[in-house]
């Protein structure tokens, strides 16, 4: 597996890939078949929490940032984004 997408209560989307497949166009995909089935579902909106890394291919596609996020998880402080792409 390199990589997965799912859509949690018909608004919240997970996608991650694999370090050593980013670039190839696979959350591109997975991204896609995830928007029309929530597009297909009637979802108003999208929502994710995002890492630094993943930020421009969200931008990309139409998501805007929410808030900034800090939490700190075995000392280590960990920075990400809340955010969300309005779909109707």
């Amino acid at each position: 597996m390199v990589g997965f997408a799912s859509l949690e209560n018909n608004d919240y989307l997970d996608l991650y890939v694999y370090k050593d497949h980013q670039s190839k166009g696979i959350a591109n995909k997975l991204f896609m078949e995830i928007e029309a089935e929530a597009i297909k579902s009637g979802v108003a909106n999208l929502y994710s929490d995002v890492s630094i890394t993943a930020r421009p291919f969200f931008e990309k596609n139409g998501f805007k940032i929410s808030s900034l996020q800090r939490k700190i998880m075995d000392e280590i402080l960990i920075i990400n984004f809340k955010m969300a792409k309005k779909l109707a």
